[in-house]
């Protein structure tokens, strides 16, 4: 991902660019920890018996590390935009 560290807010249009980027990102943040949440419940959840089944668990556990992951970046996007904002 891009870094929004370089990025300044001096006009109206840059300030509005970060807000709208701060609010796609934080949605973002919102629909993946959603999906981990409910990957996790389906992990819990699920007794898993057949060979087919048990390929399909280790399927989901690998989305909801990769979901974890992309989770981790955007967290550090945000910040990234927080410390622009605080300048």
């Amino acid at each position: 991902m891009y870094s929004f560290t370089v990025a300044g807010s001096q006009t109206s249009v840059d300030v509005w660019t970060w807000y709208r980027a701060a609010r796609e990102i934080r949605n973002a943040i919102e629909i993946m920890e959603d999906a981990a949440a409910m990957l996790a419940g389906l992990l819990a959840d699920i007794e898993w018996e057949a060979a087919g089944v048990q390929a399909l668990r280790d399927a989901l556990g690998g989305v909801q590390t990769a979901s974890r992951a992309e989770l981790g970046e955007l967290h550090a996007r945000c910040a990234e935009l927080d410390a622009v904002e605080s300048r």
